[in-house]
């Protein structure tokens, strides 16, 4: 007896529903968040504008912006990112192995090339 074709596709979608919440456990949004300061003569400021970038090694990248206090929150899946953060006028800072969720803080030092004699 061959099987007819409603019950065929009423198992193949059967089986597509079941692996669905698998699948989505697999892409769950965590974040890397936290905050972005610049060292100058007077102390730490925050860094209002900074853009920081996590990277999963090629595969996906989320670039954010800070915050007027210098707080950013990237939205990301969980792993290990390598997180780049980037200002005028300071240094660039790269953080390895950064995982999610995780927190995080970078002090970036100002660029010696811009600063004044």
């Amino acid at each position: 007896m061959k099987p007819s074709l409603i019950a065929i596709l009423v198992a193949a979608t059967a089986l597509l529903l079941s692996a669905a919440p698998a699948a989505y456990a697999e892409d769950a949004q965590t974040s890397i968040e936290g905050f972005v300061t610049g060292e100058t003569e007077d102390g730490s400021i925050a860094l209002k504008g900074a853009e920081v970038r996590a990277d999963s090694g090629g595969m996906t990248s989320q670039t954010v912006h800070t915050d007027s206090v210098g707080y950013f929150s990237i939205p990301c899946g969980e792993g290990s990112y390598t997180v780049t953060v980037k200002y005028k006028g300071f240094e660039t800072a790269v953080f390895s192995n950064v995982s999610a969720p995780g927190t995080m803080e970078a002090s970036l030092q100002p660029r010696v090339s811009d600063l004044a004699w």
